[in-house]
């Protein structure tokens, strides 16, 4: 059904901590766990693990949850956000709105994003 939501697909299939450093390296240049410690990251894998459960289970019946990430880094790769966001001109540095920062995105992928603000020890 494409319809249906890509996401908490399948609850009983648990995320595995990639144990191999290789591949927790390319991961972290990737796709960084940036709301865990450096310690936490590495060993409980949150960010990572909460990634694949709620999105990644949606296809676990076509990828393993290794190929799952490698797909995740591919498409990383073809959507470069920093260059995205530069060619709207909205440049590191600088200060914007949300809704400049959704609309460049939008403007160039077509696709509205989900960003949100985290509070991290009372800032923003």
């Amino acid at each position: 059904n494409i319809s249906a939501p890509m996401y908490d697909c399948d609850p009983l299939r648990k995320f595995d901590t990639i144990k191999e450093k290789k591949d927790e390296v390319e991961l972290e240049k990737y796709w960084p766990q940036l709301t865990s410690t450096e310690k936490v990251a590495s060993q409980r894998q949150p960010f990572w693990k909460y990634q694949y459960e709620k999105h990644g289970t949606c296809c676990s019946d076509v990828y393993s949850q290794s190929a799952c990430f490698d797909l995740a880094m591919k498409l990383k790769e073809k959507t470069d956000l920093l260059t995205i966001l530069r060619s709207q001109g909205v440049n590191p540095g600088s200060t914007y709105t949300g809704d400049k920062i959704n609309s460049s995105i939008t403007l160039v992928t077509k696709v509205h994003p989900n960003l949100k603000c985290l509070y991290y020890r009372g800032n923003l």
